[in-house]
């Protein structure tokens, strides 16, 4: 039998890590209990980011040298991995996510909708990108809404509520299905959560709020117009005001990279 092993960015240390806590610390115990399970051990198409501890480079190598197969969703993690193992089979797929579709709904287009979340940021950083995506529709205020993707009161919710967002402006789906249509139906998209642009890639206008590898590549990838917040430019309100109609002009281009995506998708369940 083989077992695959999936959940996101799982090879990353950016959101700490100790000898048994952390992403990377849980998939390398994940990998251990897996290889006494079944000898071919795989993953799910998931991120690899740069690795910026020693512990981290560790526990990565030792992970991805026990997997038969690593299967990637972009280029860049690819990148990343070949820095720390030549043996294992790496493979490049496209997020699951991109399959999923929503039947017998009506796009109606009149939302801007915004996807922020806490993730070790500080809260400054993202009130000052909050008041600039403010700034920027200045005249459109009333269009503005914000969807909570988790349900854990400590990310999204507790955020939006401590930047003063009244609850008649937090969109909170209650499955998968529910948020693919709020943020389909959306005119805009600006996002932090990568699984909200991958959603919404190809169905509406997208800008990406990058903070790890595996938004910035989803972006270079997606034609999505982004800004990285360890690189916050200035005058942000107006780089936002660009970028948007950037994106608007590039949106057949974004169709066509997330059609692309899907294939990609499609193809790791014909492969394995």
């Amino acid at each position: 039998d083989t077992v695959y092993i999936g959940g996101g960015s799982l090879i990353q240390d950016k959101l700490g890590i100790g000898l048994v806590t952390g992403v990377l610390s849980f998939f390398l115990q994940m990998v251990i209990l897996s290889k006494i399970l079944s000898n071919n051990v795989k993953t799910l198409p998931i991120g690899a980011d740069k690795l910026t501890t020693k512990t981290g480079m560790l526990y990565a190598k030792i992970a991805t040298r026990m997997l038969g197969q690593i299967n990637l969703r972009d280029e860049e993690s690819k990148n990343n991995v070949s820095n720390w193992t030549s043996t294992t089979k790496i493979n490049i797929y496209a997020d699951p996510a991109y399959l999923l579709a929503i039947q017998d709904y009506t796009p109606q287009k009149k939302k801007i909708l915004i996807s922020l979340v806490f993730e070790n940021i500080e809260f400054d950083t993202l009130k000052a990108v909050n008041d600039s995506i403010v700034q920027a529709f200045e005249s459109r205020k009333d269009d503005l809404f914000y969807i909570s993707m988790e349900k854990r009161e400590n990310d999204e919710l507790s955020l939006y509520r401590r930047l003063g967002i009244t609850e008649s402006k937090i969109l909170t789906p209650s499955n998968i299905q529910e948020a693919t249509i709020a943020i389909r139906n959306s005119e805009l998209l600006i996002a932090m959560r990568l699984h909200a642009l991958i959603l919404g890639h190809g169905h509406t206008t997208l800008l990406g709020i990058s903070r790890t590898t595996k938004t910035s590549a989803f972006c270079k990838e997606g034609n999505v117009p982004y800004f990285d917040l360890d690189h916050i430019p200035n005058n942000l309100a107006k780089v936002i005001s660009k970028m948007t109609i950037r994106s608007l002009a590039d949106f057949e281009l974004q169709k066509e990279a997330a059609s692309k995506k899907i294939k990609l998708a499609n193809s790791f369940f014909n492969d394995n």
